[in-house]
């Protein structure tokens, strides 16, 4: 059995490799991004930088397809 500490020590864990998931798949798009479209406005990068895993996963799929910066990122 857990402690209450240990606990919040596996809590702080998930948290933490879920967000350097997340800053990860952020720092790979922003990357793919820049090589297939050059410069990628601040706009953008902000939006990059709070977006869920969900939509990261998706905008890191539709850069097979986009012609355009604006279709990566549109809903």
């Amino acid at each position: 059995m857990q402690t209450v500490y240990e606990q919040l020590i596996e809590r702080g864990k998930s948290l933490g490799l879920a967000e350097g998931k997340s800053l990860g798949k952020a720092s790979l798009l922003l990357r793919q991004l820049g090589l297939r479209f050059g410069s990628v406005p601040d706009a953008f990068v902000s939006r990059l930088e709070t977006a869920t895993p969900e939509q990261l996963d998706q905008w890191g799929e539709r850069i097979l397809v986009a012609s355009c910066l604006d279709e990566i990122l549109s809903p």
